[in-house]
């Protein structure tokens, strides 16, 4: 996937978005920890988000950093249900048993911590 960063457009999808989630300037200013010129920036393409509100917006809106660079719409809970789906079919064949042993496997790398 090939494209260029462009502010305007990354402004133009955080808005839609906000106003999709029927949220207010001031209260997505108060979600990020940034004032309200801050999120009016962002939207018009004047200033450039840092990473970690990408990710906090992402988290929020239930989208991809794609969604905001690229315009590609997964959501993280389309995303999710395919890697469940695939889960699924691969355990399809197999026995109660064997779900219950991949089922204690998927739980404690999750709750591994990392270093």
């Amino acid at each position: 996937m090939t494209a260029t960063y462009d502010p305007i457009i990354f402004g133009k999808r955080l808005k839609k978005l906000r106003k999709a989630h029927h949220m207010t300037q001031q209260e997505l200013a108060d979600y990020l920890l940034v004032s309200v010129d801050s999120v009016s920036g962002y939207e018009n393409g004047r200033i450039t988000l840092a990473h970690e509100y990408i990710t906090k917006l992402c988290c929020r809106f239930n989208v991809s950093a794609d969604y905001f660079y690229f315009g590609v719409e997964n959501t993280a809970k389309q995303e999710t249900e395919g890697v469940c789906s695939e889960l699924n079919q691969l355990l399809s064949t197999k026995s109660e048993q064997e779900k219950e042993y991949v089922f204690n496997i998927i739980k404690m790398v999750f709750e591994m911590k990392t270093v």
